[in-house]
């Protein structure tokens, strides 16, 4: 592909921010979302995915994501501010839309001694530490960037003990020979698949595994720096 390389966000939950700091996450899977009544390229129709994953066009425009691109890694974080109405903004159900201020440049990456998990509803214009969801950070304070090295269109369950490994599962603390269980954290398996499965249901709900979607693998590097400088980007606390 002859373009430009393309900079994309792509959010982590908390234990996979810390797989990839460690350095033992180098892969990471998302599911495919069926587009329902689509086009195929010869000019008819299908319901659902479009099968073709060998076919380069079809990867590009479903995936979107190729080799060469950078995704830059959005967490959950803490920012001190308030939250004020957004003029003539509503819910779906009527109610009055608020959104986030922040009243210091600052972000914070491990948890202040006092915040809140949210808006408070008792008084939301009352300046505080809360905890914001990764899909409101800002390019700009993200601390890690993905270089992609590797794009696999597959079904969910061809992850093999490999790319499970890869995929940042821990070993359980009290058995170094096993695979931590993450739907039951008393839990341990021999196979990292089977590990790796349980984590895959605890992010996507239970059952997930078992319906095998189609799903895009990336392989990538992992660069501990914001994707538009080459240190840690100023006013961010590690």
């Amino acid at each position: 592909r002859e373009a430009a390389v393309t900079d994309r966000p792509i959010p982590f939950s908390a234990p996979m921010v810390a797989a990839l700091r460690a350095g033992s996450k180098s892969q990471t899977r998302r599911a495919i979302t069926p587009r329902g009544r689509v086009s195929l390229f010869d000019g008819s129709w299908s319901d659902g995915y479009v099968l073709d994953p060998g076919n380069q066009a079809w990867r590009d425009r479903e995936i979107g994501v190729v080799k060469g691109d950078r995704l830059w890694v959005r967490e959950s974080y803490f920012q001190f501010g308030h939250w004020a109405p957004i003029e003539g903004a509503q819910t779906k159900g009527g109610r009055q839309k608020w959104g986030f201020v922040a009243d210091r440049p600052e972000i914070l990456f491990d948890a202040p001694a006092q915040y809140r998990k949210g808006m408070h509803s008792a008084d939301p214009a009352a300046p505080a530490w809360p905890k914001r969801l990764g899909r409101f950070m800002p390019r700009a304070a993200s601390r890690m960037t993905l270089l992609v090295t590797d794009v696999r269109v597959q079904r969910l369950q061809d992850c093999s003990e490999e790319d499970a490994i890869a995929e940042g599962i821990e070993r359980a603390p009290w058995r170094s020979d096993k695979w931590l269980n993450y739907l039951h954290q008393s839990g341990a398996f021999i196979d990292p698949v089977e590990s790796y499965s349980s984590l895959w249901d605890s992010i996507n709900g239970a059952g997930a595994w078992e319906q095998n979607p189609w799903i895009v693998a990336y392989s990538f590097e992992v660069e501990h720096r914001n994707i538009d400088a080459h240190a840690r980007p100023p006013g961010c606390e590690e």
